[in-house]
């Protein structure tokens, strides 16, 4: 039913994001690294498509994040927690061994508790 052709799209779909690594201008010390070794977080963004393509449904998280409040656009000044719609995403860890996807796999599994058995198609997805 619709149930396994949203998993299925969700499992052609699974992208994976990852932050920019700094220039060689903006590191302070330490040997170049390539791209992949260079990434600080990694994320994964699971969605649904209509069937004309568009998409359908996107999971999100409700986190509490310490954010500056000038970014938020508030009056405030400093810091101030907030509740805000993120993907489930996180800092590498040297058990991840420079791999993005592993990275963005065990903070998805940690944080949503693998809501929808999804982490599985991060296995084998082609992210080219």
């Amino acid at each position: 039913g619709t149930d396994k052709a949203q998993e299925a799209s969700a499992k052609s779909q699974a992208k994976k994001e990852v932050q920019a690594p700094k220039t060689a201008s903006q590191s302070a010390s330490g040997p170049k690294k390539n791209a992949e070794e260079a990434y600080r977080a990694a994320a994964v963004v699971f969605f649904t498509r209509h069937e004309d393509g568009s998409v359908d449904k996107v999971l999100v998280a409700l986190e509490e994040r310490k954010v500056s409040a000038g970014f938020l656009g508030l009056e405030e000044k400093g810091k101030v927690n907030k509740l805000l719609v993120v993907f489930p995403m996180g800092r590498k860890e040297k058990k991840d061994k420079n791999d993005a996807v592993e990275t963005a796999k065990r903070e998805y599994i940690e944080e949503t508790l693998d809501f929808g058995a999804l982490a599985r198609f991060l296995d084998f997805a082609d992210f080219e």
